[in-house]
């Protein structure tokens, strides 16, 4: 082989040899590339976040108003998020109203966020009046996130557990890349997952696995690589990964986990006395009720009744929407159980649901059924569920839940004389209140009453019967079977007494038997049975249980105790301040006739007012009410 020969075939390899080290160098480059791209530092995923919102993605439009989600500032793991509004002006020249603007600045380290509770929905594409929502939690929903108002003075301190962001729907998939990058930068910042999880979700003790952190179907994707690079002008997307879905539940485990998050609402007029009663359910411990706006349209106060027999007040109104019938209210507690809000956008007609209400005074009823149709009705303005789970009055405000233990629906009608035609409101429709609840707390609506047309069938006690024999047909006297029912005299409001008297053979023999024929005398085996305190009480004397029903909602007990000397049964209030000047007292008599079984009741109010040394008293005796009692027959 010639010299130029061996020279020529060197210079090939060096040649070829240098395209191939160029070609595995930006082989390499490119392989390092696409593994930055899809793991991003926290400064680069948060400059993402804040870039894509201030270009749209956190604005959407609802007639004038433009709502705008920004993320301000960002120091390390120390974010600042707002949520502000403003008025602009039509195209067509039409001018904006003259509304303030209004401004939320959050407030928290993303350390402090549990990274598998990152819900979100889409809105539907290139709508702008459309939004989606993503929703963020606080691990084991402690209070870490400072909230500033711009319409509130007040001093600022964490105090939420939860927000709500209103995202742009043009972009499809631009809330499920946005809750990836949000997730990606809480658990670069060491965010772990809230204790006692579900079973899908992973526990805080164990180690952090990408594998086991996503909350399926409705959250940040885990396993998708986190690709930033896209900006958000509408494109041509792949479908997103196929998600995990949720574990189905059996409807006794959903029945026990919702146990204690679900309350009856109970309304009440200026005087005290219940006159409503639905159902509504917790949303947030700090005592955040969703219920339908038309069970607390009516009444001046509202108490909130737990399965236990625990009752809050309510404090008011956060926020409503009289046309969907849904409200937020609040309790007055904290510390609360709470229920899963899903997405009722996914629900399908055939699908499986189940309600919990309490229907007719019936706590914690539960039915199921499936969703029979989705309507559409302009004239509610949105969607509802049809369902075949039976809803009856009392039950309106009540959670629907889909076999993953998600609400998904708020129960609110029923067709009269239609079988099985039950409507519930999606639960997507009630998540804007949720966002926009207002911290000035509202007060009840106290609607009046719309005025009822008289019946004029000849029976007077009609309306009251037809409350009492459902509650009794639905087995509502069940576990307590009062001995006598007693409906009054000309009385259309539908209200209805009950009541059981007791007393002890020992004391008062053959006696009493004759005088009050209607009186339980407990055998020995019960008495002993009793503590000590009412062994002695029972020993000289007999208690008369009374509750009183106004349209199938069951008031609170009362005792009246016998007093031998009147042959009559009593009931004593004290005045609320014994020391005041003013002290209002009243006593209230009960008479049932043995033979008639007609019963009385008279009250007898005495006013005390103290001047200097002198006391002055007045005493009023009301006109008398009754009617006719009976016996509450055995349950076949």
């Amino acid at each position: 082989m010639s010299r130029s020969n061996g020279n020529t075939i060197a210079l090939c390899i060096f040649f070829l040899c240098s395209v191939f080290a160029i070609w595995i160098g930006a082989s390499i480059n490119a392989k390092a590339q696409t593994q930055h791209q899809n793991n991003p530092t926290l400064k680069e995923t948060l400059r993402w976040m804040q870039t894509s919102l201030e270009n749209g993605g956190g604005d959407y439009e609802v007639g004038h108003e433009v709502r705008s989600v920004k993320l301000d500032d960002f120091d390390g793991c120390k974010v600042h998020f707002s949520a502000s509004t403003h008025q602009e002006p039509f195209m067509n020249g039409e001018p904006a109203p003259d509304k303030r603007p209004t401004r939320i600045d959050y407030f928290f380290n993303l350390g402090d966020i549990d990274p598998t509770n990152l819900p979100f929905t889409r809105g539907p594409r290139f709508n702008l009046s459309a939004r989606s929502l993503i929703t963020i939690h606080t691990r084991n929903d402690e209070k870490k996130i400072m909230s500033r108002y711009s319409w509130s003075e007040a001093d600022s301190k964490p105090d939420d557990t939860f927000i709500i962001f209103a995202l742009d729907a043009i972009e499809n998939d631009y809330v499920d890349r946005f809750a990836r990058a949000f997730k990606h930068a809480v658990e670069t910042c060491g965010g772990k997952p809230s204790f006692f999880t579900g079973s899908n979700r992973q526990d805080s003790d164990k180690p952090s696995s990408h594998a086991a952190g996503g909350t399926a179907a409705q959250s940040a994707a885990p396993n998708e690589p986190l690709d930033l690079s896209d900006g958000i002008e509408p494109k041509e997307t792949v479908e997103p990964a196929p998600r995990l879905a949720r574990p189905r539940k059996d409807i006794p485990t959903i029945a026990k986990a919702a146990n204690g998050a679900i309350v009856s609402i109970i309304m009440s007029d200026k005087d005290g006395h219940a006159i409503a009663q639905g159902t509504g359910f917790l949303v947030s411990k700090d005592g955040h009720i969703v219920t339908n706006y038309h069970v607390i349209e009516n009444g001046s106060s509202a108490t909130i009744k737990f399965p236990d027999g625990a009752l809050f007040a309510v404090d008011g109104v956060l926020a409503s929407d009289k046309a969907r019938d849904v409200a937020v209210i609040k309790a007055h507690g904290e510390n609360f159980r709470t229920l899963t809000v899903g997405n009722s956008d996914k629900l399908q007609v055939g699908e499986d649901v189940v309600a919990i209400g309490n229907p007719l005074s019936l706590e914690s009823t539960v039915s199921n059924g499936i969703v029979s149709g989705i309507r559409t009705s302009e004239e509610k303005g949105g969607k509802f569920l049809q369902v075949t789970t039976p809803i009856s009055p009392g039950s309106s405000g009540g959670p629907l839940f889909n076999m993953a233990g998600e609400v998904v629906g708020i129960t609110t009608l029923y067709l009269e004389g239609g079988e099985n035609l039950n409507f519930a409101i999606p639960i997507n429709d009630a998540k804007h209140l949720l966002l926009a609840r207002s911290p000035k707390i509202q007060a009840l609506p106290n609607e009046p009453e719309p005025i009822k047309p008289q019946r004029h069938d000849g029976d007077a006690h009609s309306s009251a019967r037809d409350y009492y024999q459902q509650l009794y047909d639905a087995g509502g006297f069940s576990e307590d079977l009062p001995a006598y029912v007693c409906f009054i005299d000309d009385d259309q409001s539908g209200t209805f007494l009950t009541f059981r008297a007791l007393a002890y053979d020992e004391y008062y023999g053959t006696t009493v038997q004759k005088k009050a024929p209607y009186v339980t005398f407990m055998p020995r085996s019960v008495f002993n049975a009793l503590p000590s305190d009412l062994q002695k009480f029972f020993r000289t004397n007999r208690a008369l249980y009374l509750d009183v029903y106004n349209k199938g909602v069951k008031g609170n007990m009362v005792e009246y105790d016998w007093n031998q000397d009147e042959g009559a049964w009593f009931l004593s209030t004290i005045p609320a301040d014994a020391n005041a000047h003013s002290r209002e007292s009243a006593v209230f008599r009960l008479s049932i006739e043995p033979a008639t079984m007609r019963f009385s009741i008279i009250e007898i109010s005495t006013l005390t007012v103290e001047r200097d040394v002198t006391a002055a008293t007045r005493t009023d005796r009301s006109d008398p009410f009754g009617g006719v009692c009976e016996k509450v027959p055995s349950p076949k």
